[in-house]
């Protein structure tokens, strides 16, 4: 049979990604007694196993922190002269990781 070209294998990767967590939940359980879990994503998930949870919320960078950021990880890239890394930190308000990503 074959697939109708809406057809989305979006449900089958979901089910994948959950496969995947549960087994690497069941390691850690295992091999230690406690978790640090940094998002609230699948979170309920964590507290079906008899293990220690420990949540955290790192919270937004300021606006100082980003331009920070944003100079030191430009210092990497050869920008153009007409980047404004300052008016890129006021605008995007991104995460470490995000900055890294919009300079390459």
């Amino acid at each position: 049979m074959e697939q109708d070209e809406g057809f989305s294998d979006e449900p089958d990767e979901d089910r994948k990604k959950d496969m995947r967590l549960v087994a690497t939940i069941e390691y850690i359980v295992k091999e230690f007694w406690f978790a640090i879990w940094i998002s609230k994503t699948k979170e309920d998930m964590l507290t079906a196993y008899d293990i220690h949870l420990f949540g955290m919320e790192l919270p937004m960078l300021t606006v100082s922190e980003r331009i920070i950021l944003w100079n030191v990880f430009a210092q990497r890239y050869n920008l153009e002269e007409d980047v404004d890394t300052v008016l890129c930190a006021n605008q995007y308000i991104l995460t470490p990781k995000g900055i890294m990503d919009a300079l390459r």
